[in-house]
């Protein structure tokens, strides 16, 4: 067995050097502290092997018994004499051929340790994924019109749309394509920034002193480099720095951040990560200003408590949180112009509102009293287009809490997907909005959604709210009384308080980039010492029990 463990050795020193050289020459024009990378290739080739191994693990897991993992992860701590170790090496000797088949696919010793066989430290923490692209093309919906889908795409999307049973249009064959083609692209380029992230000392000291990304900071430079950038741009790159904090707090990492990551923390919300509680969401709610002026006089809309506590619950039963796991929360900046513009979102995207203008247009058309009863009673008849759903299950839940429904849609926001958006509805059509967002965007890519409950250990809540609105104080709003022949009444336009902010998004932008480690980080980075290649083997013979 030595024998072939130092053969095994010795194989992996060549395959570390091949790679180390070819990561060298791809980074050594770029920075001034990424050479010398084939001198920690061993010791940290390991921490990609992980990742491999994880996802395979993930993708196979089917096929191995949930003991079998848990007795290696006994084994590979070096701890022999447990349960689950000896039911472990018991089940390898009586299946050697599943066994020596397991080991051999994937590294036994990163088995259910989201790590690597050198042990990343708390300020590593996520470094693999602060790097991968926040966005990608075409993903939810198609970012040029004007740009047809090429052959390929085509062919693609109606391949796709058949496999889904769903009719092909010339339409949705192309923006299936398109989508199949942005992912593709970005899973393209993903294993490149994984590899950065754990094999370039510079990278990993930029991570460990700052938690910014190497590979983030190139892709910002993308969005930035022209002086004339339209605006879109400057959101994309900022929703990418926006991503890099997110993932620093998923992951759990501990250490010191860098200025542009608190900056844009500052910039995005107006209450920051915090462990996800009634007190906690009461106190961002209090903190998202409304107000209305008139003749210079301004005054506060205030939230009734009671309606952000209900939120709170509907919110965590809409995004199913689970208790047993940490979840932090955010309370976004409403109007955030880069960042997003939440109250644009849910004046002009959402489903709902059309259903609640006519509902209120219609109870007016009955020259009676506008009553809660009426409102939940047109609602109800109303929710059945699926566009939206009635929370409130009864009259007496509509006299006791107001009537509230739910709807969702994709937001304006780069670093947003799909966003849900729960609001109470007065019978005067004004309503009180509470926009929320679960960041999972890597949970969407099939085999790694499983190895991120290891590797981002916390789920992370953004919300915007309390957005307080006036749907028929607007032209859709008007434009809907005017066709029914009744008129709108002049009252007072709720409007979102601005956060002021010290620094503008692109000033945070170029902040980031220009964002560097220190010489000696990068140089104990660079020749920190190899561990912990435990036992490794070419073959994977079966291990010997403990007599």
């Amino acid at each position: 067995m030595a024998d072939k463990t130092l053969s095994f050795l010795d194989n992996l020193i060549e395959t570390a050097g091949t790679r180390a050289s070819r990561v060298k020459s791809t980074f050594e024009n770029r920075d001034p502290y990424s050479t010398g990378i084939s001198d920690t290739a061993l010791s940290l080739l390991g921490e990609t092997a992980g990742f491999v191994g994880d996802v395979t693990t993930e993708a196979l897991s089917p096929f191995v018994p949930d003991f079998v993992k848990e007795g290696f992860n006994s084994l590979m701590s070096g701890t022999m004499n447990t349960a689950p170790a000896q039911a472990a090496l018991k089940w390898a000797q009586e299946n050697p051929k599943e066994y020596e088949q397991y080991a051999n696919t994937f590294n036994i010793l990163t088995l259910g340790k989201a790590g690597s066989l050198l042990k990343p430290d708390a300020s590593n923490k996520g470094a693999w994924a602060a790097g991968q692209s926040n966005y990608i093309n075409n993903f939810y919906g198609n970012d040029n019109a004007a740009i047809p889908a090429t052959g390929l795409e085509q062919f693609a999307g109606k391949t796709a749309l058949s496999a889904k049973g769903v009719p092909a249009t010339e339409a949705n064959v192309g923006m299936a394509g398109k989508k199949l083609s942005g992912m593709a692209s970005w899973a393209a380029k993903a294993p490149a920034n994984v590899l950065d992230a754990v094999l370039n000392p510079y990278s990993r000291a930029l991570y460990k002193e700052t938690g910014i990304s190497r590979r983030g900071q190139e892709l910002v430079k993308e969005f930035i480099n022209d002086p004339n950038v339209p605006a879109r741009e400057i959101e994309k790159g900022l929703a990418q720095v926006v991503y890099n904090r997110h993932i620093v707090e998923q992951a759990g990492r501990e250490g010191t951040l860098g200025r542009p990551l608190l900056d844009v923390e500052e910039f995005a919300n107006v209450q920051g990560y915090r462990p996800l509680t009634k007190e906690v969401f009461r106190a961002g709610a209090e903190k998202t200003k409304t107000t209305t002026t008139s003749n210079k006089k301004t005054r506060v809309v205030n939230t009734p408590e009671k309606d952000i506590d209900f939120a709170y619950g509907q919110i965590k039963n809409i995004w199913k949180i689970d208790a047993d796991k940490n979840t932090k929360v955010i309370f976004k900046q409403p109007s955030g112009g880069a960042s997003g513009s939440h109250v644009q979102d849910i004046a002009s995207k959402n489903p709902a509102n059309k259903h609640i203008r006519n509902a209120v247009v219609s109870m007016q058309g009955n020259k009676g009293k506008v009553s809660v009863e009426k409102l939940f009673n047109e609602l109800q008849e109303r929710s059945k287009s699926k566009d939206f759903r009635l929370v409130t299950t009864n009259l007496e839940d509509a006299k006791k809490n107001g009537v509230w429904v739910t709807s969702s849609f994709v937001g304006s926001a780069v670093v947003e997907g799909g966003v849900n958006t729960l609001m109470k509805v007065l019978p005067n059509g004004r309503v009180i909005a509470f926009l929320s967002d679960k960041h999972d965007f890597l949970d969407k890519l099939p085999v790694i959604n499983k190895v991120l409950e290891k590797r981002l250990p916390n789920d992370l809540l953004a919300v915007a709210a309390p957005i307080h609105l006036d749907l028929m104080n607007t032209k859709y709003g008007k434009k809907a009384l005017e066709k029914a022949g009744e008129r709108g009444v002049s009252r007072l336009k709720p409007s979102t308080v601005k956060r002021e902010t010290t620094k503008s998004a692109r000033d945070i932008l170029n902040e980031y980039t220009k964002a560097r480690p220190s010489v000696m980080g990068a140089v104990g980075e660079a020749v920190r010492p190899f561990a912990g290649l435990g036992m490794l083997s070419a073959s994977a013979p079966i291990p010997e029990q403990e007599q």
